[in-house]
């Protein structure tokens, strides 16, 4: 199986959790818990830099939600939001919750990725 990567949200999938979430970042964005959407997300979507970006990564990639990564990968336990890479049917942490949340911005995001992804 070919390499890819996961980006997972620390969100559930689903249309009530979409528009529970959508109005959490709207009304309370500082407590909203999932710092990969509140950053490639804005209110008409995904952003069109963070698009153009994935698209630029060496390995193809998916969105998960949270409820999505555990239905799709059994047992595995990590602090979401994070980017894992897939081989084999195995995910593997590439950057973690912690590093995903001390992110202030998009372009902080990016370099991250970047930097993370580049040395796999």
């Amino acid at each position: 199986m070919a390499r890819r990567l996961v980006f997972a949200y620390a969100a559930d999938s689903g249309l009530l959790n979409t528009a529970i979430d959508m109005a959490h970042k709207v009304l309370s964005p500082e407590t909203y818990p999932c710092q990969l959407c509140a950053l490639t997300y804005g209110p008409l979507g995904m952003r069109r830099r963070w698009a153009a970006f994935v698209k630029r990564l060496p390995y193809p990639a998916v969105f998960l939600h949270r409820n999505e990564l555990v239905r799709g990968y059994p047992g595995t336990e990590a602090s979401l939001p994070a980017l894992f890479v897939e081989e084999d049917g195995r995910l593997s942490t590439v950057v973690d919750g912690d590093a995903v949340r001390g992110c202030r911005d998009l372009d902080a995001l990016i370099t991250l990725v970047e930097a993370q992804v580049r040395g796999l």
